[in-house]
């Protein structure tokens, strides 16, 4: 079966339903479709993270360093990565994505979304730090740490853009 493999953080921006995100892809993703977590932390060695991306079709990712696993994908995949809300900066990091699998030689594609909302205090800081996002450290340090939201709409576009884009 493909496999679709969400990267779950250990410390900030982190999935803040990662149990129930998996459960919607697998409601949501036609069959034969495996869908696994891979939860990170200080114990598991670079080689069993490399053993888990090496089979993912589809790896979802919050933004940070873990979206460089893309260089251990299958050639033909996509790296899904989701950005906290406010510090979508996907003209940069995009580009950089794009680059990267172009680097390498392999047909891989690249999807960026934004988080939902987490609540309506987190929008209020947001919508501050994004406006300060080029200035200031501390507002790319509060955007950057927050956890992300995938909502069921954003599954359904993953879904859609994965059944798309990974033909036989």
């Amino acid at each position: 079966p493909k496999v679709l493999l969400i990267s779950q953080r250990n410390l900030n921006r982190k999935f803040a339903n990662v149990q129930r995100l998996a459960q919607d892809f697998r409601d949501m993703l036609p069959k034969p479709w495996e869908v696994r977590v891979l939860v990170h932390d200080e114990t598991r060695s670079p080689c069993d993270v490399v053993a888990s991306v090496s089979d993912a079709s589809v790896l979802v990712s919050t933004h940070g360093f873990q979206s460089m696993l893309l260089h251990f994908q299958p050639i033909n995949s996509i790296l899904v990565e989701m950005f906290p809300r406010g510090a979508s900066r996907v003209d940069i990091y995009g580009a950089l994505q794009i680059g990267l699998r172009r680097f390498s030689g392999a047909s891989r594609s690249y999807l960026a979304l934004e988080s939902d909302s987490l609540s309506s205090a987190m929008d209020a800081v947001s919508t501050v730090a994004s406006a300060c996002w080029d200035k200031s450290s501390v507002c790319r340090h509060i955007l950057r740490g927050q956890n992300c939201l995938m909502s069921r709409s954003h599954v359904a576009s993953v879904v859609e853009y994965v059944t798309s884009h990974l033909v036989d």
